[in-house]
């Protein structure tokens, strides 16, 4: 596990290197068209996977082993045994961290919609990454989730930096997987006190309900923030629209 932590911690120095290089322009100026500030792009790590199949495993390659690379999911086993290759390319990278700070898992954005490929991809499960256990932000939300006593749940990675950014920073993400038990009794050790802030579509309604029925289910006091008329579909549009309306 030491290993892989390692791996991580190096694979999130590769990609914000690569954020701020020359290759990196692309993916600089989509951060700028999203509202996000160098403060809160550096505070959570964010970077950039290049665009080529094998960018970090060749840069790796002389410091950590094959296997271990792919153990951390940070790539993909060629067929027939023939190698391996890069998880992430040509896209914005999350480092996922769990509560003291250490860089578990990633997801990441595709920069190239246009790109026959899933738009978000997440690390798959591996030795020291268990999405059911982590909650994104959790490392810099829990002192304010303790002073404030109460903790805000909400779907995206985005929603959650933009939240920061403006310096509401009791805001928490599941990360690419459904609101879990897990995730409930993690924050019930900073607070009794969920407000949950989902997409307003199916999908985040149904997760939304999971959520408060597992809330509730651990003796949790639980909100829903609905989002005033006109004012965003998600909580990262509305703290830019109507900073006021998401405050109250």
């Amino acid at each position: 596990k030491n290993t892989l932590l390692e791996i991580m911690k190096a694979a999130v120095n590769f990609y914000v290197g690569q954020l701020h290089g020359g290759g990196g322009t692309a993916a600089r100026e989509y951060l700028t068209r999203r509202g996000l500030s160098a403060a809160v792009t550096k505070q959570f790590a964010l970077g950039y996977a290049p665009d080529s199949w094998d960018a970090l495993t060749t840069t790796f390659r002389d410091k950590f082993k094959a296997e271990d690379i792919f153990s951390a999911g940070l790539s993909i086993s060629r067929e027939k045994n023939q190698g391996f290759y890069d998880r992430f390319r040509h896209r914005i990278m999350f480092p996922i961290r769990d509560i003291h700070g250490n860089a578990v898992g990633f997801t990441s954005r595709l920069l190239d919609e246009k790109r026959a490929e899933g738009k978000y991809v997440n690390t798959p499960e591996t030795p020291i990454y268990t999405k059911s256990r982590v909650l994104y932000g959790l490392d810099l939300a829990r002192e304010a989730i303790r002073k404030q006593d109460y903790a805000i749940a909400v779907e995206g990675n985005m929603d959650v930096i933009a939240c920061h950014q403006f310096e509401m920073t009791n805001v928490v993400a599941a990360s690419g997987t459904a609101f879990t038990l897990e995730h409930v009794r993690l924050l019930k050790r900073y607070t009794n006190n969920l407000m949950i802030s989902f997409d307003a579509d199916a999908a985040g309604q149904t997760a939304a309900k999971r959520g408060i029925d597992l809330a509730l289910g651990e003796g949790m006091r639980v909100k829903v923030v609905v989002l005033p008329e006109g004012c965003g579909k998600d909580p990262d549009d509305c703290v830019r629209k109507n900073i006021k309306a998401w405050r109250g």
